[in-house]
């Protein structure tokens, strides 16, 4: 997910023209018989395969996921954000 931080991505997100896709996290991947590293394993049907952690999509398609509503646990208050309670990212007033 660090890549929405890039200053070449994070415009279409604020123009919401990309957003996060389904089935983020941890994913399993066929991997070439030459990789080596410790997260592979041979699976059932005998291919070499490997879990890579904190995979993200990114999309354009319009996905059910996108209009759930969000419960937020605290109020953006602007006077707050001056005085650095919230970080800003690329001279962008955003919340983390």
């Amino acid at each position: 997910q660090n890549a929405l931080t890039y200053k070449e991505v994070f415009p279409y997100v604020m123009d919401n023209k990309m957003w996060l896709g389904y089935n983020s996290g941890g994913q399993i991947f066929l991997v070439p018989e030459s990789f080596s590293k410790n997260n592979a394993f041979i699976g059932e049907d005998g291919k070499k395969y490997a879990k890579f952690g904190n995979i993200c999509w990114y999309t354009n398609l319009d996905i059910s996921i996108r209009h759930e509503k969000l419960i937020l646990y605290r109020k953006y208050n602007i006077f707050i954000f001056y005085i650095k309670k919230y970080k800003t990212y690329n001279l962008y007033t955003n919340i983390e």
